[in-house]
């Protein structure tokens, strides 16, 4: 275990994605973990199956003053609420000027491409701000970088997420992944940009065993 008295805020960690994080970090460190959100009941549930050192808070990303996180004195902030296509910086604008480490599991291209506009403020409270810390693009970029480390060329590059049919569905995540139905995706093919309809270009791929055949989609 990792020794640490520090408080860590979650802000939805006890969605879906989030309360998997809360929980492998109430088991991996002694952080003072704050699970935050709008619905208090379901965060306060989770703080006491968590025990000591997890407590609840109400918490809005919309809607959040900087006098009622920097009460909570946060050492750093982890957004795992999102929905992230659309959004602002505001809340991330709070996080750092509140004196706190800012991370998100965003995995939306808008987001993430114009996230470095906050480099600038983060460096000047001393604190980090990083954006995408989830199985797109950091992940999947670490693996990436890993198995290319020493290659001479890389001529394509695929990466797929697909879930189990059974697998846990927050309404957050299913804002995301159907609000680029239907609109136009950047897409780097055959050594150019290029766009393709969101949820096009339907394929199937062979995942190996057990997994098998899995329709894929943009």
């Amino acid at each position: 275990m990792i020794s640490d008295q520090r408080s860590i805020v979650l802000l939805g960690g006890a969605g879906v994605f989030g309360s998997r994080l809360t929980q492998l970090l109430a088991r991996e460190t002694d952080a003072n973990l704050i699970i935050a959100g709008r619905d208090i009941t379901k965060a306060q549930s989770l703080a006491r199956e968590l025990g000591a050192g997890a407590k609840a808070a109400m918490l809005d990303r919309t809607r959040v003053a900087g006098a009622s996180l920097a009460a909570l004195k946060p050492w750093a902030v982890v957004d795992c609420a999102g929905p992230f296509v659309g959004e602002d910086y505001q809340f991330a604008r709070t996080v750092i000027e509140a004196g706190a480490h800012y991370l998100d599991l965003s995995d939306g291209r808008a987001f993430a491409e114009r996230f470095g506009a906050l480099d600038a403020l983060a460096r000047a409270h001393g604190v980090a701000a990083i954006c995408g810390a989830s199985s797109t693009p950091a992940l999947s970029s670490a693996v990436c970088d890993a198995l290319t480390r020493d290659l001479v060329t890389v001529r394509s590059i695929e990466v797929s997420i697909s879930p189990g049919n059974r697998a846990p569905r927050g309404l957050a995540v299913v804002r995301s992944i159907l609000g680029y139905a239907g609109k136009s995706v950047p897409l780097w093919r055959e050594g150019r940009w290029g766009s393709a309809p969101g949820w096009g270009l339907l394929t199937r791929k062979d995942m190996g065993d057990p997994v098998g055949w899995r329709w894929l989609s943009l």
